[in-house]
């Protein structure tokens, strides 16, 4: 630069300071930024605060719609009183007759999902479903109306159907009758997601959300639907814990309980149901959204008259920035050629770590990983083997093409599918792979199961994995297996029960024939071959029961040493000499709870089938040990459960069963035997009466070689002293006149049961159903004992008459009958701790000795006290 030019210039820089051609603009520039800012916050208070109004009316217009229906369900709850109220006892006695009416109760009322009335008990006695019977005691809403009959109508919290499962929310009230005895509950079901439509209609928003609670905080409903807040508390919100308290209607800004982001929420004590209170909200930045657009209009003005003083500032300080800009443009080349080496280095590193990830990735993966090219040649691939055990594996390398591959496979008939159709499968193969989708599930020669998944890349290659499924194909047969067997216990249970109704009154009828002594030799002789089938009728029913479990079992604590040593003996009658019989008992065995006869009946009858494997002779080996059952284990075996068991294995030298007879053992009427030689019920009676002990029965068999089957029977934890095995009843002592109530739906069953109570010298009184018996119980008739039985129609079970009898009559003993209790008397498959059962078919010793056993159990109380 010429010197009479640079002078000048020197000269005007050295009488204006630097700082202050930067400082004015600067300056200015910060104070139309504050400006614009104190005016952007006014604005942004005033858009929540009509956000906040716009809220607190939309809660009101949830207010109103919520109202109507809760009216509209307290109506029905009303309709539905008057209607019980209005039936008479035959109408009443109709279940299936009185949910036709309460269904058209309902109308078009979409918003009721069903309507169901508890009795005094808890249970279900009318349902629009037909769950008939279904215990719903522990329930919170009938609890409350139960300890308050005179309490209205309330909303209890969301729970889940035990029938279908589905989300609903219970509108319940108690159940007066006319004169204003409690008898019940009544419930109607409000759909949740009906308030979801209902609300989505009226307040279409894509962040807004309308939700109900109860006034302590539960959640009993949210639109948008969300499932997992359903009955939840949120008592610590600061809309429950701040504000309601002070104000029944306001808003404030808040996190949202769900999504957690900031809201405006409107709230509403409901003036009609004070125990309930909507919640309106939405986001701010639903609110804030014109805000924005004015701001960005306001920020961008800002903006732009910044970088017009800026630019001014820039052309001032020109020739300040010339002198250095030399110096600049050196510094930043030098770091910018830094900065690219710095990231070209790191690039370098991520490819190669990446590369390493993914090579790590395919060799840790559990099946064949195979990458081909466009071209179908094998590029990538880890070291899994796929072929069967024993076979070459063929040699897979890069290069190799999916065709030779698929041509290997189809050579040695891998694929099940190959096998006698070689040149089908191949082409059906390879159309399959070059379709690039695949997603199969593919079984092979030797029975392991593949899961076949194929893609296409990007640059037209293939990804094809493949992943052993074995184990979870088994499991998926023993969750079927398991499903049917549950089926055909149900069935067996129920047809179980009514053929020993008609059993009770064969054996007892032909024993009066056989005991009479007036009785024609020849019809004494066909009445005792009418007592030997019936007798084995029962026991086959029996049989069916425990497979059902449905037995009503007695467990107690068994010492299992001394029990197998106690039937040693009878074990050595039942398989004679042919069969060596070898005891390896284990030192220090834990006790077991359990049925003492049942568990001699089960190890009798695998003892008997072990024989029969047998034809020739053999050895017979009875092995206990302790075991715990870990959860490996568990997972592994479907009816296995976590815990300490006592392991009884009994194991034969026999024949020894296929696979597909193990899988079948315990089915009943599944049998190897010839017809005639067996029923088909002794494994499934020992699998049913183990499972319902809650142990846990394996067979490990293999043709040739022998079976082992082992029972796992639950450590005993009570404290109960040990027995060796069933208890002998004594004789029972002759009656002395005592008056017994008989109650029997079974006309057949009850005119039986009658007769033979008075051939024993009692005096007999008898009822039809429960109702009746109650009658009697509440009557001045003098009586001794109740003898009902357990399952009857009309609404009061065997128990619920017990119960009655114990309020009437305090003291009064009872005696169950029952062929299948159906659980009444029974939990968990024991036999209730208070119940005296006589299991259907009985013979007259046996009602004999349990009569007078509970009476003599009274008169030594009495006695005592």
């Amino acid at each position: 630069m010429p010197a009479d030019i640079g002078d000048p210039l020197r000269r005007a820089r050295a009488r204006v300071p630097r700082w202050l051609v930067v400082a004015l603009p600067i300056s200015a520039i910060l104070l139309g930024g504050v400006i614009s800012a104190l005016f952007l916050v006014h604005l942004r208070s005033e858009e929540l605060a009509s956000g906040e109004r716009l809220i607190r009316s939309f809660a009101q217009i949830a207010e109103e719609q919520t109202v109507r229906i809760v009216q509209s369900a307290q109506r029905t709850l009303g309709l539905v009183e008057q209607t019980l109220n209005d039936l008479d006892p035959a109408e009443a006695a109709d279940g299936p007759g009185v949910g036709a009416v309460l269904r058209s109760l309902i109308g078009g009322r979409e918003f009721l999902l069903s309507i169901w009335v508890l009795d005094a008990a808890g249970r279900v006695v009318y349902d629009l479903g037909g769950n008939f019977g279904l215990d719903l005691s522990d329930r919170d809403y009938f609890l409350r109306h139960r300890q308050a009959p005179e309490s209205g109508t309330t909303i209890a919290a969301p729970i889940r159907s035990r029938a279908s499962g589905a989300w609903l929310i219970p509108v319940t009230a108690p159940w007066r009758r006319a004169g204003g005895e409690f008898a019940g509950v009544i419930v109607v079901a409000l759909d949740p997601r009906y308030f979801d439509r209902l609300w989505t209609l009226e307040l279409a928003s894509a962040d807004r959300a309308v939700a109900l609670f109860r006034r302590d905080g539960m959640m009993l409903m949210r639109s948008p639907f969300v499932e997992s807040v359903m009955g939840q508390s949120f008592a610590d919100l600061p809309v429950f814990r701040d504000h309601l308290p002070a104000r029944p209607v306001g808003s404030l800004q808040a996190n949202g309980n769900v999504d957690r982001r900031p809201r405006i929420l409107g709230y509403r004590v409901i003036a009609a149901y004070p125990e309930l209170v909507i919640v309106v909200g939405d986001t701010v930045d639903h609110f804030l959204t014109s805000w924005r657009r004015t701001a960005y209009m306001v920020a961008a003005g800002w903006l732009a008259g910044s970088a017009a003083i800026l630019l001014l500032t820039a052309w001032l300080m020109r020739e300040w920035r010339r002198r250095l800009q030399g110096e600049g443009m050196l510094a930043a080349a030098n770091a910018t050629l830094r900065a690219e080496v710095a990231e070209r280095s790191r690039a370098e590193g991520e490819a190669e770590a990446a590369r390493v990830r993914l090579v790590d990735a395919i060799r840790a993966f559990p099946g064949s990983f195979r990458l081909f090219d466009r071209d179908e040649r094998l590029v990538l691939t880890n070291d899994v083997r796929w072929v069967p055990l024993g076979v070459e594996a063929p040699a897979i390398r890069p290069g190799v093409t999916i065709a030779e591959l698929v041509r290997i496979a189809a050579d040695r008939e891998f694929d099940a599918a190959a096998v006698g159709r070689r040149e089908e499968w191949l082409q059906e193969r390879l159309a399959q792979f070059r379709r690039g989708y695949t997603d199969a599930e593919v079984a092979w020669r030797d029975g392991r199961w593949f899961h076949l998944l194929e893609r296409r890349t990007s640059d037209g290659g293939t990804i094809s994995l493949r992943l052993d499924i074995t184990a979870r194909k088994r499991i998926e047969e023993e969750l079927r297996q398991a499903q049917k067997m549950e089926a055909v216990g149900q069935l067996t249970g129920g047809i179980a029960h009514d053929f020993n109704n008609m059993l009770t009154v064969i054996i007892g009828n032909a024993e009066l024939i056989v005991d009479h002594p007036g009785a024609d030799a020849q019809v004494r002789a066909a009445s005792e071959l009418i007592l030997r089938a019936a007798a084995g009728s029962a026991d086959l029913t029996g049989r069916l029961l425990a497979f059902a479990r449905r037995s009503p079992l007695q467990p107690r604590r068994v010492d299992i040493s001394r029990f197998v040593a106690r039937i040693d003996g009878l074990l050595r009658r039942a398989l004679g000499e042919e069969v060596d019989i070898s005891l390896v008992p284990s030192a220090h065995l834990w006790e077991v709870t359990i049925d003492p006869s049942q568990l001699e009946t089960a190890i009798l009858n695998l003892a008997v089938n072990a024989r029969d494997a047998m034809p020739n002779g053999g050895k017979l080996t009875i092995e206990t040990a302790n075991v715990e059952i870990d959860a490996d284990y568990a997972a592994a075996n479907q009816d296995a459960q976590v815990g300490q068991f006592v392991m009884v294995a009994i194991s034969d030298t026999g024949e020894g069963m296929t696979p597909e007879t193990m899988r079948r053992a315990f089915e009943p009427f599944f049998s190897t035997k010839e017809v005639g030689k067996g029923t088909g019920l002794g494994l499934s009676m020992v699998y049913g009466f183990v499972r319902q002990s809650g142990g846990h029965v394996k067979i490990y068999s293999e043709v040739g070689r022998g079976t082992t089957i082992r029972m796992y029977l639950p450590r005993a934890v009570d404290a109960d002293p040990p027995i060796d095995g069933p208890d002998i009843a004594d004789s029972p002592r002759a009656a002395r006149g005592e008056r017994i109530l008989v109650v029997e739906d079974d006309d057949l069953v009850r005119a039986h049961v009658a007769g033979q109570l008075k051939a024993l010298g009692y005096q007999v009184i008898d009822a039809a159903n429960g109702d009746a018996a109650v009658d009697i119980l509440s009557g001045p008739a003098p009586l001794d004992l109740l003898l009902t039985d357990v399952v009857m129609p009309g609404g009061m079970t065997g128990r619920d008459v017990a119960d009655a009898a114990q309020r009437l009559r305090p003291g009064l003993p009872v005696i169950f009958m029952s062929g299948y209790t159906r659980n009444a008397i029974i939990h968990g498959g024991r036999l209730d701790a208070d119940a005296r059962l006589l299991s259907k078919p009985f013979r007259l010793r046996e009602i004999a000795a349990k009569v007078r056993e509970a009476l003599d159990d009274v008169s030594r109380a009495a006695e005592r006290h």
